[in-house]
């Protein structure tokens, strides 16, 4: 499996929440299966409007959006 590593800069501060709890869909799963998936997540930082999949694109990666962390849209022209 392909994988980006982040640069240091674009990884998550260590004070931040536990991904679990910034994702409604990972905060809804038992603790069992979480902890399944867990050392398969990895945080990382995309910039704004970053397209991740193109039409007819292999899906070999699936994101789980931290919502908390972006913005809301009318703060950005």
């Amino acid at each position: 499996m392909n994988k980006i590593i982040p640069s240091p800069r674009e990884t998550a501060r260590l004070d931040e929440p536990h991904p679990r709890m910034a994702n409604r869909l990972l905060a809804a799963l038992s603790l069992r299966d979480f902890e399944v998936l867990a050392p398969h997540l990895d945080t990382v930082a995309l910039p704004r409007g970053k397209v991740l999949f193109e039409p007819g694109d292999d899906v070999t990666t699936t994101y789980f959006p931290a919502a908390r962390r972006w913005p809301p849209a009318d703060r950005h022209p």
